[in-house]
């Protein structure tokens, strides 16, 4: 069975940089959304069961602040970056308190800089869905450690990769 690839949702109000980044991101593995319409994002991210969302700051009809904040309370599970060329410390920490932004990307970025981000967090996402998959006796990250008759260590079966 394949694994699903994980699945990004970049929001940017700029027709130049949504195509740099479908420049950038042509080659990488995963799926790849562009919407420049924060209210359509919310309609994608739903339908298209979106795993990651990048999202602008600065944009027309809500800050990307306002719009994490939203999508929070929608979709506590989606993973959230925040894109900025403001490095302002007021956007920062409302980016962080008002919608848990984890991570950011400023603008302009490196396409490396951004590779490796998006394959840190497909990382992330993936070793998420398989902790998800396992029996709840095993997704615990503190296990009892058992031990034979002899002294050895028992790995449960699942555990040992």
């Amino acid at each position: 069975m394949t694994e699903k690839a994980t699945r990004f949702l970049f929001i940017d109000d700029d027709d130049l940089v949504i195509s740099a980044l479908r420049r950038a991101l042509r080659r990488e593995p995963f799926e790849v959304f562009y919407t420049s319409d924060p209210e359509s994002a919310f309609r994608m991210i739903k339908e298209e069961n979106i795993d990651v969302v990048v999202s602008d700051h600065s944009m027309p009809s809500m800050t990307g602040v306002e719009f994490f904040a939203i999508l929070r309370r929608l979709h506590e599970g989606v993973r959230r970056v925040m894109m900025t060329g403001q490095s302002d410390r007021e956007i920062t920490m409302g980016a962080i308190n008002s919608g848990r932004v984890e991570r950011f990307i400023e603008k302009p970025w490196t396409n490396q800089d951004l590779c490796r981000i998006l394959r840190e967090l497909d990382a992330e996402v993936r070793a998420a869905r398989r902790k998800a998959s396992l029996p709840a006796t095993q997704q615990s990250a503190h296990t009892s450690i058992v031990r034979d008759a002899t002294g050895a260590v028992v790995l449960p079966i699942g555990l040992t990769e």
